[in-house]
């Protein structure tokens, strides 16, 4: 048998491939290309998540390579990339054959005519103003109720001390600070409530995020890798939309006004409200005399 290329063996009698497989050259070729899609299928994620800005950066060129593009200093391409017909050197001796063409391009980059076109990504925290603008938004909700609720309060508590001559006595004083202390209670729920619908929404972005770096190892391509990004990102501010037509800070103040009244009043503990302000019954009464109806005088704080 004679050794050779042709039948898959070297000079020293080795083989030099197998049937049915390709070389470990190929192979490592196929791999580098595979995680190179991927690192651009990853980095497209992030630009997305990170609402990165493109920057385009031109650079005069140190080299000439002919398969490569090449751009003037406006950004006009002057040289798009193109294999040469003949094998063409840098420095060709008089008489070798030359395609003009590229002789041009040689002489354009000799010129210093040739740039280099560098492409960059700037974050430029687009997603940071949407939680910003999430967290408002529910803050303002909750607080607007909070003052809704205070307001609807502080009223219901002033006509029950007019009804009962408490105006401007120390029940006055104690009633109006219980109620001060609950709104400002109420104003720090509303930004707890906010703080939290802004970090639930970053979270539920970074997890996202992390998910779709897991499905880009499967070699998703960058097409693909977009499209799902950005229909994530749609899809959490959707969410965060819709939450904020249900953000509700609750009940803060029920009937505290009246049955902290009657508790001071009456030194009733239990807050039991039940006919203290009810002048027309007895239960409420306080002093009678013998007049076929009732007086009620004032009981001195």
């Amino acid at each position: 048998m004679i050794f050779s290329k042709h039948n898959g063996y070297g000079a020293d009698g080795l083989r030099t491939c197998h049937k049915g497989g390709g070389s470990s050259k190929s192979a490592e070729k196929m791999e580098r290309q595979r995680q190179e899609r991927i690192q651009a299928a990853v980095n497209t994620i992030n630009n997305i998540f990170d609402s990165a800005r493109e920057v385009v950066t031109y650079d005069k060129a140190t080299s000439w390579n002919p398969e490569q593009d090449y751009f003037d200093q406006q950004g006009n391409r002057i040289w798009s990339a193109k294999k040469p017909k003949i094998q063409y050197m840098f420095h060709h001796e008089v008489g070798d054959d030359v395609d003009p063409v590229f002789q041009q391009g040689q002489d354009n980059f000799n010129n210093g005519m040739f740039y280099n076109r560098n492409v960059s990504y700037v974050p430029t925290n687009e997603r940071q103003k949407l939680y910003d603008e999430h967290k408002e938004a529910i803050y303002d909700i909750n607080s607007r109720d909070v003052e809704r609720q205070y307001e609807n309060a502080e009223r219901s508590n002033r006509f029950g001390l007019a009804r009962n001559g408490l105006l401007g006595g120390s029940v006055d004083i104690d009633s109006n600070a219980e109620l001060q202390r609950k709104n400002n209670e109420g104003l720090m729920q509303a930004t707890g409530l906010a703080d939290s619908a802004a970090a639930n929404l970053k979270l539920q972005d970074e997890r996202n995020r992390q998910s779709l770096i897991s499905m880009a190892q499967s070699d998703i391509g960058s097409g693909t890798a977009q499209s799902l990004a950005q229909q994530s990102l749609d899809n959490a501010a959707d969410s965060a939309y819709a939450e904020r037509a249900t953000a509700s800070i609750g009940s803060l103040f029920d009937d505290m006004g009246q049955a902290y009244l009657t508790s001071k009043y009456y030194g009733n503990s239990s807050g039991d409200a039940s006919g203290a302000f009810n002048l027309n019954n007895s239960s409420g009464t306080v002093g009678q005399t013998g007049y076929e109806g009732r007086t009620f005088y004032k009981i001195n704080e």
